[in-house]
């Protein structure tokens, strides 16, 4: 029981705060949302080409046959395009064209739709750079988000992602730690009708309070079932 009670405490202590901080992060929210053009873009973030990136074309060739297309199913034209398509944008970020190719098919399995796949995996490369993230990581994170909170397009799955890096910039906690957080949180917080970017918010305050992500996401959890957010 004892061993139970530091825990509680704290868990209890982060609530309060919660509590407290509820006018912050409607202030946030309303700093957010007048932001618009100066929040801080994916895009805008990577201007320089990070020209000759390293890979090997017989891993890519199989990376791209055995493992995407597998998933994706498509026919050889199409799939020609998507080869295209990650060796050009492996000339743009930090990432081999194998690596692209994997996380693709990563968000294919997820259930991503092919018309929209190309988007997505590049939203979710840059964010991969953006955020010091492997860029398998990047796509389970983004996938599990899209699914949690039943994010539909590209431009609001972006929007996330946008809130994130804005929050990284302007708050004490790494834009890895608020993935974290808004993935943990993502089945309750549906449930409760919270969007990803308040979770941002809300795992923002705590993370500058020194709580860890899986604390903060604890207490956050927590929170939105005791008071029914």
């Amino acid at each position: 029981v004892d061993n139970l009670t530091k825990p509680i405490d704290e868990m209890a202590k982060a609530v309060d705060g919660l509590k407290k901080s509820l006018e912050v992060v409607r202030d946030r929210l309303d700093k957010l949302q007048q932001a618009g053009e100066k929040m801080a873009k994916f895009g805008a973030a990577i201007t320089a080409p990070f020209a000759g990136a390293a890979y090997a074309a017989v891993e890519f060739e199989k990376t791209v046959v055995g493992e995407f297309n597998k998933v994706a199913d498509l026919p050889e034209k199409q799939l020609a395009g998507f080869r295209k398509f990650f060796m050009e944008l492996s000339q743009q970020i930090p990432l081999s064209a194998n690596e692209i190719a994997q996380l693709s098919a990563n968000l294919a399995q997820m259930g991503v739709p092919t018309d929209q796949l190309k988007q997505f995996t590049e939203m979710v490369s840059k964010a991969a750079f953006a955020f010091d993230m492997m860029a398998d990581e990047a796509g389970k994170a983004f996938g599990q988000i899209r699914s949690a909170y039943g994010i539909k397009t590209i431009e609001d799955l972006r929007a996330v992602g946008d809130t994130i890096n804005y929050l990284s910039n302007t708050m004490g906690a790494n834009a890895r730690d608020l993935v974290d957080i808004v993935k943990r949180v993502g089945g309750v917080a549906k449930q409760f009708g919270m969007s990803a970017k308040t979770v941002a918010v809300f795992g923002g305050i705590l993370r500058e309070t020194g709580q860890e992500p899986e604390v903060a996401a604890t207490a956050l959890n927590f929170m939105m079932t005791r008071l029914q957010v």
